[in-house]
């Protein structure tokens, strides 16, 4: 089958602007998007029906402005916990290397929970839902592309949805469960409070505006559909966020020179007529109505916060089918036509795009910081929103979930991250470390 691959940035932004209606995902990819997050879930569930994704009363509720705000703190009061944690430790000689990777992910579920649903997941099922999801998505990947080479071999119709089950392993199917009970448990527990008690996460804010809620509401929103959100919505509040902090700190700390740390701890923003900076300690010990101000104006934490993710793309490719013919660059796309959108090669190879120095880790490129034609850019499949900022909830929580970790991280420790991560990062990628355990480093506290 024929497939043609696009790998310039502004190309594939342009292309999807003008013909994203013609094309469609591949089957295989709906079909684990609904497994993994929901059948019922507004990710994957398209039409009339989908009464979630159409709630007015729902919106309302989750708008970015509402959520921004409740994230900065809680990713920052959980942050401290764990530096806290660290300093403890490190004060009573018991200074080990820590597991950069597994602690951030540790973070972005314990907030992203908290957000969505009021408290955080236990510990065991922070462990838990971390390992399923990282599990179900590493097979699904591996299983597409067994499935890719029979559609290219010829064996196997991309649009034939009774070919697909067969080459997705019953493991995805059984470790996304696990996941969905988990969050089932948190939703039941909410359904059974028959008392008034005031909540203002985000379950809340689906079961006031749901069919469970209102039997004669008109939006029949149901329990499973209520789990298949929450489900999506945590998924895709956790993933980025962890390699868009970790690769930031891989790069300020180990593989750049110590002066691009300092350059970033010592921009200035100003407050209420006060100057702050990630260098001065007040930055650390203020409250946090004012931290989250002081986090979202600092342009160079959202610069490597960007550029993490421009190197560290968490999805490589965007694969579709054409269902329509069109032109695009005087070339035909016809029905049946597969196209790859290269997420990694537009935000790693273009140096049209990005300059000569595209291999280098820049967090003052003139392309990032506060600049809302680029912020986060590179998030998911956001090389087709070059010029059209994402403004969801998703995007919102990840935005302000990196800001606050990251600057907390800056501001209060030093990291050691030992010679043979360095090494091993340099010999491969940042995220094939984070992936086998091996990206570790010493915490030290800042005086």
């Amino acid at each position: 089958m024929d497939m043609h691959t696009i790998g310039k940035h502004d190309e594939i932004a342009i292309f999807r602007e003008q013909h994203s209606d013609k094309l469609v995902r591949p089957l295989f990819f709906e079909r684990v998007l609904q497994i993994i997050a929901g059948e019922k879930n507004p990710l994957v569930r398209h039409g009339e029906d989908n009464a979630l994704a159409k709630n007015a009363g729902i919106k309302r509720s989750l708008s970015p402005t509402v959520i921004i705000g409740k994230t900065a703190s809680v990713s920052e009061r959980h942050t401290d916990k764990i530096i806290d944690g660290w300093i403890n430790d490190f004060e009573k000689g018991k200074g080990d290397p820590v597991d950069i990777p597994e602690t951030i992910n540790r973070i972005t579920i314990a907030v992203s929970s908290e957000i969505m649903f009021g408290k955080s997941f236990s510990n065991e099922d922070i462990t838990s839902y971390d390992y399923n999801l990282n599990k179900s998505q590493k097979i699904a990947l591996a299983a597409f592309k067994e499935y890719q080479a029979a559609i290219f071999s010829g064996n196997v119709n991309p649009r034939d949805l009774s070919k697909i089950e067969e080459y997705i392993p019953k493991e995805v199917h059984d470790f996304a469960q696990k996941n969905k009970d988990i969050v089932a448990k948190m939703v039941d527990e909410r359904l059974a409070i028959k008392v008034s008690e005031k909540y203002t996460d985000v379950l809340q804010a689906v079961i006031e505006n749901s069919h469970v809620n209102q039997p004669n509401r008109a939006s029949d929103i149901n329990r499973q559909e209520i789990i298949d959100y929450m489900v999506g919505l945590t998924n895709a509040a956790h993933a980025s966020p962890s390699i868009g902090v970790v690769g930031a700190l891989s790069h300020l700390y180990g593989l750049e020179n110590a002066s691009m740390l300092e350059c970033v701890r010592d921009e200035k923003v100003e407050i209420d007529g006060e100057m702050y900076s990630l260098k001065s300690k007040c930055s650390t010990q203020s409250g946090a109505k004012l931290y989250d101000q002081f986090a979202r104006k600092l342009n160079s934490i959202a610069g490597a916060i960007s550029e993490s993710l421009r190197k560290y793309t968490p999805i490589d490719r965007s694969v579709n089918i054409v269902v329509r013919p069109f032109v695009f660059n005087d070339k035909d796309y016809t029905p049946g036509q597969l196209i790859n959108f290269d997420i990694h090669a537009a935000h790693n190879k273009d140096k049209e795009k990005w300059g000569e120095s595209i291999e280098k880790f820049n967090p003052f490129r003139e392309n990032f910081g506060n600049n809302p034609s680029y912020r986060n850019v590179p998030l998911a499949y956001a090389a087709d929103k070059a010029k059209h900022r994402r403004n969801c909830l998703g995007n919102a929580m990840a935005d302000t979930m990196m800001r606050s970790i990251l600057s907390k991280i800056v501001a209060r420790l030093d990291l050691n991250i030992t010679e043979k991560t360095i090494k091993y990062i340099r010999g491969k990628t940042v995220l094939a470390g984070f992936e086998e355990g091996k990206f570790f480093s010493k915490i030290i506290p800042r005086s």
